[in-house]
């Protein structure tokens, strides 16, 4: 058995947590990748009538928990062919061949640069040849594009065929051919196996700017849909069972609205989407993960250590029955970003095999029953006390967010409301309301007849009794209100909003009733809008972060990944607010 080294633990678990399954291994470290099962895997993705269409923040596991997990299933059991493109790589590849003048497939480019539209067929149709071709495959980096042994060794022959079928026919027939070709030559030709199954990973990514041009992202797919199964036909209609697509696309870039409608049409293909929401998604609301996932991650690590010598057959044995306390004590590790998610979890498994293996084993002795929880719960409280401690992990995993300054409260709030007023070119004045119990700021634009906006902060579930909340927030606010947001004369409202941020796990029913139905103050008449703004962690550690104060984030060593992670779901937290704050204007009037 190898020395235990941290260092060298962590790195093996990293390796094949990130690293490995960016590609196809051998056979031996295939079997020993940490990849697991995403919620109901079968029948979404592996039994899927046809289209699933996940619909996540960003961050939260799409590309490894359905992308690279669904790839490498199939390479390992057979069962499946896979092909995993990234969409946002290959438009770029394919841009980038475009404008450097490629001699690659140079008659399918100089139809893309000829094309006034985005191209989704002629840009599939580039990458699947490319990514087919051995010649091709450092055009791509590691993980772009990911193909099962049986696609990346067919015979040349075969690409030839899938390329002069396509570029035979019209162009609007070229999409929908494009997948019967690849289902011909692929599963019904070459019999590589019974089902193909295509992941499209960040779908929105072929439009720039995505979140001002959900039309845009919606003509794409609808037409990507209508092409699998029409009155025309399609791989769905023609060849069924043996055709799968997945679609990953960021939350905010979905087209929900057009979607709905879309959903309620006559459209052949609706029958074959399966979905969880009525806008045709699988939503993914913190990650494809459950509390399942820890246990099957910390068993497979297992595995891997006992595999490399890390640790002995009967110590992986042993250590195996603790894998359902484990995933009880960290399971609000779930709501993190994946990779913050795995890393921390990976920290954990190593802490057990390198310092904690002996004094665990010691005080399990012989039991192997239910009572292994109760006996390790110290040991086990001790592990969440840690993380709950250890820095931006604390946000996520404490009962409840607290001990945050006043500086840093103001700070969040100063933020948002620069960020919600970003493109507006009007003076702004901002003043601090410090009351305990009241804290908020107040945002008013002089020289205009923008009434204020009013941002609230709550960090726990209002205590005091209606009347009396009432009375303090009259004596903080009232004035303002009273000057900034009365009816004026012949105008019905002069846009006054009232914001309520707070932990979507604290309790404001009662504040917001009270600030909704207050009418009056001093006899004058106010006129407003009150939006309840909940933060889930993630988007409150993304607000936290992104917020300068004396209180330092250097505290929670955040390293580039991170900080790229929390820029994205910062932009992300503000758009999602921005839309409410339009939907609820409307909703009141």
């Amino acid at each position: 058995m190898q020395a235990v080294r941290e260092p060298d633990i962590s790195q093996l678990l990293r390796e094949y947590t990130e690293d490995l399954p960016k590609k196809i291994n051998s056979p031996d470290e295939e079997k020993y990748l940490l990849l697991v099962k995403p919620l109901n895997f079968e029948s979404t993705i592996l039994f899927s009538p046809g289209v699933s269409i996940f619909k996540a923040i960003y961050g939260r596991g799409k590309t490894y928990g359905i992308g690279y997990y669904t790839v490498h299933y199939c390479e390992r059991t057979k069962e499946c062919s896979a092909i995993y493109i990234n969409v946002r790589r290959m438009h770029n590849i394919v841009s980038r061949e475009v404008n450097s003048g490629s001699k690659i497939h140079e008659d399918i480019l100089s139809l893309i640069k000829r094309s006034s539209t985005i191209r989704l067929d002629l840009e599939l149709l580039y990458t699947i040849l490319l990514a087919i071709d051995s010649r091709y495959k450092d055009i791509f980096e590691v993980g772009d594009v990911l193909l099962t042994t049986d696609i990346s060794h067919l015979d040349p022959q075969i690409i030839s065929e899938i390329k002069s079928e396509i570029m035979q026919i019209e162009d609007s027939e070229k999409l929908s051919r494009l997948f019967e070709v690849l289902v011909e030559k692929l599963i019904l030709k070459s019999h590589i196996s019974p089902k193909l199954i295509l992941i499209l990973d960040e779908f929105e990514q072929l439009v720039p700017t995505q979140l001002n041009q959900l039309q845009i992202v919606n003509n794409l797919l609808i037409s990507l849909l209508t092409s699998l199964r029409s009155s025309k036909g399609g791989v769905l209609e023609r060849y069924p069972n043996t055709f799968t697509l997945v679609l990953t696309i960021q939350e905010l870039a979905y087209p929900s609205e057009a979607m709905r409608e879309f959903r309620r049409s006559a459209a052949p293909i609706i029958g074959k989407i399966i979905s969880s929401a009525d806008d045709l998604s699988i939503p993914i609301k913190f990650s494809p993960y459950t509390s399942d996932s820890i246990k099957e991650y910390y068993e497979k690590a297992l595995e891997l250590l006992a595999y490399k010598g890390f640790i002995t057959d009967d110590e992986k044995l042993k250590l195996e029955n603790i894998s359902k306390c484990l995933s009880y004590y960290l399971s609000n590790l779930l709501k993190m970003p994946a990779r913050l998610f795995f890393e921390r979890l990976r920290a954990v498994i190593t802490d057990i095999v390198t310092t904690q293996k002996d004094q665990i084993l010691k005080t399990m002795g012989e039991t192997t029953d239910g009572k292994i929880c109760d006996r390790l719960e110290n040991f086990f409280e001790d592990i969440r006390s840690k993380i709950a401690e250890s820095g931006i992990y604390g946000l996520y995993i404490s009962k409840e967010i607290s001990g945050i300054n006043k500086d840093k409260i103001f700070s969040m709030l100063r933020k948002l409301a620069e960020e919600l007023d970003k493109n507006t070119s009007e003076e702004k004045f901002i003043s601090e309301v410090k009351a305990n119990g009241y804290e908020g700021i107040v945002v008013l634009y002089p020289g205009t007849d923008k009434g204020a906006t009013i941002i609230l902060y709550k960090g726990r579930s209002v205590k005091l009794g209606e009347t009396k909340y009432r009375q303090g927030f009259i004596k903080h606010y009232g004035d303002i209100l009273a000057n900034n947001c009365g009816f004026a004369k012949g105008k019905k409202d002069n846009d006054c909003k009232i914001l309520i941020v707070h932990p979507e796990e604290a309790n404001i029913i009662g504040m917001f009733k009270i600030i909704y139905e207050l009418q009056q103050i001093s006899n004058i008449r106010i006129s407003k809008k009150v939006i309840d703004v909940p933060l889930d962690r993630d988007e409150f550690a993304s607000l936290y972060i992104k917020s300068a104060s004396s209180d330092s984030t250097d505290q929670f060593s955040l390293i580039s990944g991170d900080i790229n992670y929390y820029e994205q779901r910062f932009k992300e937290v503000i758009e999602r607010i921005k839309r409410q704050i339009e939907k609820e204007v409307v909703a009141q009037k």
